[in-house]
């Protein structure tokens, strides 16, 4: 199957909230082959709207997303066609940790990477208005300033999208460690509209954040 926008933002989605798995089922003695998305539950929405309709489209599955006990998120494919078609793209199997990345053929390609780095984006980014503190304890001020955040286990991962991010003479920060996780900041103004102008969003949960920020920034 050729690889569309549509499943190069779904990979995007896998980076950020997803994982392969393959283990033995004892109960029918055979290798059980599994994709998995998890989040906190506002991502429902995103997974009823955009995942399930991408995956019934290209792949015929009718699985739908659930909310958990625990009010995650939680949307989950058994299918060994599936867990194969992202496997052979290079996505690992188990956990992900470094091992994770933006293959070749999706960034080689630039409106692959677009979709791509939406996926990621809307399932790992986050969006929050600058703010500081004048010591440890005190109230955070809050300014009118947006700020788009990536935070991430993966070293390798993290500078696959900041690199994305220059294909479309989009700046940012410089990565930095914050206890064991990579973390970089677009905190231009101008850069975050070149962002939602060349990237964008789909998720629900970011476009209102958009939307309500924006009503207090410049």
């Amino acid at each position: 199957m050729d690889l569309t926008p549509e499943l190069a933002e779904v990979y995007g989605a896998l980076l950020g909230d997803g994982c392969l798995s393959k283990y033995f089922a004892n109960y029918d003695k055979r290798f059980r082959y599994e994709l998995a998305f998890t989040g906190a539950n506002d991502e429902y929405e995103y997974y009823s709207s955009f995942l399930q309709p991408v995956f019934h489209k290209y792949f015929g599955t009718k699985r739908k997303p659930f909310i958990r006990k625990d009010n995650s998120a939680r949307y989950h494919i058994k299918n060994k066609r599936i867990f194969e078609y992202f496997f052979n793209l290079g996505f690992p199997v188990g956990e992900k940790q470094n091992n994770v990345f933006i293959p070749k053929i999706i960034s080689k390609d630039k409106e692959l990477l677009r979709s791509c780095l939406r996926g990621v984006w809307d399932t790992d980014g986050s969006i929050y208005l600058r703010y500081s503190k004048r010591y440890s304890g005190h109230a955070r001020h809050y300014s009118n300033l947006l700020v788009l955040q990536m935070k991430l286990f993966s070293l390798n991962l993290i500078q696959d999208i900041k690199e994305g991010l220059t294909r479309f003479s989009i700046s940012s920060n410089n990565i930095t460690k914050a206890e064991n996780q990579y973390v970089f900041r677009i905190t231009s103004q101008n850069e975050i509209l070149k962002f939602l102008n060349e990237i964008g969003f789909r998720t629900k949960h970011h476009l209102t954040r958009i939307v309500r920020f924006s009503k207090m920034s410049n």
